[in-house]
């Protein structure tokens, strides 16, 4: 039972960690890189799109797509919407709730996601975000609630 990537899923991106650690990732990899996530421009004030490739990567032991790449779509789609909101692509905020339910296996080539901002306060922001697959179908849902630092605050109410 070992922890690292099995030989037969030809993960190119996963090296050998300076301790043995397995399925280390180098400290310049960005877990958007490791996923190979990619983000729409915004299209529309408070919503966003994220999809990334059906690959080993993003593959758990059972050849399914693993549960923490589409928490990690998921939460990345709906913190875009929030910052859609706010009009800064860069605002800090932080996750403080994810709430991801399962519906159905993910399946086709590509996994793509919608978030939305449903509220945004001084100090929280509220957002979900719809996980679907190549058809359309809806697999997963997410509920996701952010902090919005005062730093945060301060720019988007200046811009």
């Amino acid at each position: 039972m070992g922890l690292g990537p099995r030989p037969s899923q030809g993960r190119s991106r996963v090296v050998p960690h300076p301790r043995g650690f397995p399925g280390y990732l180098p400290p310049t990899m960005s877990l958007y890189d490791a996923i190979g996530l990619e983000l729409e421009p915004w299209q529309e004030k408070g919503r966003s799109r994220a999809s990334f490739a059906i690959a080993a990567p993003v593959l758990n032991p059972n050849e399914g797509v693993h549960g923490g790449a589409v928490a990690a779509l998921a939460d990345t789609t709906a913190a875009h919407a929030v910052r859609s909101h706010l009009g800064d692509p860069k605002a800090l905020i932080h996750t403080v709730e994810l709430s991801l339910t399962f519906l159905r296996p993910l399946s086709g080539e590509r996994v793509h996601a919608e978030g939305e901002a449903l509220r945004v306060g001084r100090r929280l922001a509220f957002a979900e975000a719809r996980i679907r697959d190549d058809l359309g179908v809806l697999c997963a849902t997410a509920k996701v609630t952010f902090s919005i630092p005062s730093s945060t605050r301060r720019a988007a109410d200046a811009g």
